[in-house]
């Protein structure tokens, strides 16, 4: 699917860019709804989360894990009582949804 990414590769939007281009008085053409400057189109998979939201298949492993990790004041306790079990927790979770899924 074709996306847009600004000059820092941040994802601005899904689809087709939505140009506005109006006629001015004296028959000139207008681009009012530009690409910013440096935004550039690139094709990537995109996948449909539950929510209704989209993200990058090459970022849904974070929103994967994101799903499974333990609220955060769960987490500071963990860390405070026993960092061990903190971290093997954890990386229990990344090796469910590795990078790269």
């Amino acid at each position: 699917m074709k996306i847009i990414k600004d000059k820092n590769g941040n994802v601005i939007n899904i689809g087709e860019w939505n140009y506005k281009i109006i006629e001015t008085q004296d028959g000139k053409m207008i681009i009012t709804n530009p690409l910013p400057e440096e935004a550039y189109e690139s094709e990537e998979e995109v996948s449909k989360l539950d929510d209704g939201s989209f993200v990058l298949e090459s970022n849904l492993y974070i929103h994967k894990r994101k799903n499974e990790y333990p609220p955060l004041e769960e987490q500071l306790d963990m860390i405070y009582h026993d960092f061990d079990k903190w971290k093997s927790e954890i990386n229990k979770i990344k090796k469910r949804h590795p990078k790269g899924e």
